[in-house]
């Protein structure tokens, strides 16, 4: 297969400019296609947030067998942990018992105690290494096993049904949407930041870069969020400098630093 493709091929595909005599054809090209692309990305963040807080309005609440009873031996249970969560809708906060591991949820529960050798005891560690697992014995609790089987069906009906909230409102393929288009972007961004500048225009390019996609076009309160690597990218580009025999004029291209 011949691999060969012209430079005016290229061109024509918008995989390079057609201004290829310009040092910095490829980077303002790419500063285009950001600064561009600026409106789609918002309108699909705008539907993200809108189809998500859709979903948090109809999301299900959480049942109330998933609330910590520590009489019920919920601390000695495996499989679960405790946290400590806020509810949104009722501005409370509680304790909810929190299924970390489904299948050790569903499995045995009891405590564990010491059986083997006596003169062993002071070696012994909890939780136990491999080579000492046969010194514990586990006695199973037929309430903890009751009160595990009740976490573990209250936590996947609520997983069911807020699935069924999340795929009503289309909430993945928005998050998937959302997802991709940051990505697009940050490609966008990443190839213009590693870049260099070998003229004020190009310099001027990365800036409006830096002030469309990272600011949002907010000139006054885009400091507060500066992003260090493209701003980095353009300090480095004015104190540096690239000397160019194809810059398309003198005035425009950024003057070689004189060596110490």
């Amino acid at each position: 297969m011949n691999m060969i493709v012209s430079v005016s091929a290229l061109s024509a595909a918008g995989v390079i400019p057609a201004d290829a005599s310009n040092p910095d054809a490829m980077l303002i090209s790419q500063a285009k296609r950001l600064t561009s692309f600026m409106p789609e990305f918002l309108a699909v963040r705008e539907r993200f947030n809108r189809i998500e807080q859709e979903y948090f309005a109809q999301r299900p609440a959480r049942p109330q067998a998933l609330l910590w009873q520590s009489l019920l031996h919920d601390g000695g249970i495996d499989g679960i942990t405790v946290n400590d969560i806020r509810d949104e809708k009722t501005k409370t906060r509680a304790r909810w018992c929190c299924v970390e591991d489904l299948a050790a949820l569903r499995g045995p529960q009891g405590y564990w105690t010491f059986t083997g050798p006596e003169e062993m005891w002071e070696q012994a560690k909890w939780p136990a290494p491999a080579e000492q697992r046969h010194w514990w014995t586990l006695k199973r609790h037929e309430r903890m096993e009751a009160r595990a089987r009740e976490i573990a069906d209250a936590h996947e009906e609520h997983l069911r049904q807020d699935r069924a909230v999340e795929m009503a409102v289309g909430l993945e393929h928005a998050r998937e949407e959302y997802g991709e288009a940051s990505e697009r972007g940050r490609e966008l961004e990443n190839i213009i930041t590693e870049t260099p500048a070998h003229t004020f225009a190009g310099i001027k390019a990365k800036a409006a870069a830096l002030v469309t996609w990272l600011w949002e076009g907010d000139m006054e309160g885009g400091f507060d969020g500066v992003d260090d690597d493209m701003l980095r990218s353009i300090i480095r580009d004015l104190a540096v400098g690239h000397s160019t025999p194809t810059a398309p004029a003198a005035a425009e291209a950024l003057p070689v630093p004189i060596a110490a």
